[in-house]
């Protein structure tokens, strides 16, 4: 009765009968909150005008950083204690509630690209955030290039319109990285990267492991040096963050979102969808992006200077968001880890090609 009387607030009407349920057919790990069952929830309602509405629920505990370092240290108190100093590992900086902020202070000419938002309430019993979508029939398939494509054309008025707007970026609460943030958390970083060995020799090799334990050395040097152009980014840009119906491409889960560079939201795509096509359509996919954000922005670099971005955030996804991943499938079921490795794997094989062959673009 609680919940209903919350959501009628929200929705400014009466309700006459709601049934809620869980959401099934969604293979991610958004629908645990570490150590606490939170989940993502379909509400059928009908009010007392006689009108209905279905409604996507999401809820989140008040207290996730605690418990997504609680889940990712395990008993490893070292691990604890420098997730604890650089938690913006976990991806949380500021609220981790930004979504409602966002949602409600984003350009509103992006809004037609976000599922419509209605608002939030705090369960203070449950110790809960519950926001509120319209409900959107969540098929999962099979993405094609075109798919992929047509993803990036929709994210790219997000990255121009908040390019370089450092003051929006504060007001919307976005995550924000920089050098020194990732210079502090290296040892994090080599640590995470180094409890799944096993797995890494199998899937990288050791002169690949080399090279990207000597990445997290240089980290921040790298960051410094992709610096500019920085924006709103998705930051958690998978196929379970978006929806794909014919041409039209709706956005979702902002709760990560980020002021990085444009290139990380490119990135995560092709890690997260790169197994359903072929090295020629990435980089298709690779130069349209780049030539509309030059066209379009003041984005001002060369291709090698772009590729070398991408470059720099598919190994930060590999020592960051992928080693939490792989730590967390140790507690959490998560069925898309061993295509992350293969996928990541290849995509730097295609970006370290040898020289005197075909360049990427």
């Amino acid at each position: 009765m609680r919940e209903e009387k919350q959501i009628a607030r929200i929705m400014n009407k009466k309700i006459r009968h709601m049934e809620k349920r869980e959401l099934e057919g969604i293979s991610s790990i958004n629908n645990l909150v570490a150590l606490k069952r939170c989940g993502i929830y379909h509400i059928d309602v009908e009010f007392d005008d006689g009108k209905t509405a279905e409604l996507l629920m999401k809820i989140k505990s008040n207290n996730v950083v605690k418990n997504g370092i609680n889940l990712v240290s395990g008993k490893d108190f070292r691990l604890m204690k420098e997730l604890l100093l650089h938690r913006k590992v976990l991806g949380y900086d500021q609220s981790y509630l930004r979504e409602d902020v966002l949602y409600r202070g984003i350009e509103p000419s992006l809004k037609n690209a976000m599922i419509d938002y209605y608002g939030c309430y705090n369960d203070h019993r449950s110790g809960t955030r519950n926001l509120l979508f319209k409900y959107y029939v969540w098929k999962e398939k099979e993405l094609n290039a075109g798919d992929l494509q047509a993803v990036l054309d929709r994210i790219l008025p997000f990255h121009i319109f908040y390019m370089g707007k450092e003051d929006a970026a504060a007001e919307l609460q976005l995550n924000k990285y920089s050098s020194r943030d990732y210079y502090k958390a290296r040892p994090c970083l080599h640590m995470m990267f180094d409890l799944r060995e096993e797995e890494n020799n199998r899937t990288y090799g050791t002169e690949r492991i080399r090279e990207i334990h000597a990445f997290i050395d240089r980290i921040h040097e790298e960051e410094e040096r992709h610096s500019a152009f920085k924006t709103l980014t998705h930051n958690d840009f998978s196929s379970r963050n978006f929806f794909v119906q014919g041409e039209e491409v709706m956005f979702y889960d902002f709760e990560l979102a980020c002021y990085q560079i444009p290139e990380h939201d490119v990135a995560e795509l092709l890690v997260y969808e790169c197994g359903t096509v072929s090295d020629e359509e990435i980089r298709e996919l690779l130069h349209r992006y780049y030539c509309r954000l030059r066209e379009e922005s003041p984005y001002d670099l060369t291709e090698q200077e772009y590729l070398d971005r991408v470059l720099f955030c598919i190994r930060e996804f590999i020592v960051n968001r992928l080693s939490l991943l792989r730590i967390v499938s140790e507690s959490i079921e998560i069925d898309f880890i061993e295509q992350l490795l293969i996928n990541t794997n290849r995509l730097l094989d295609l970006f370290q090609q040898k020289e005197g062959e075909r360049g990427l673009l």
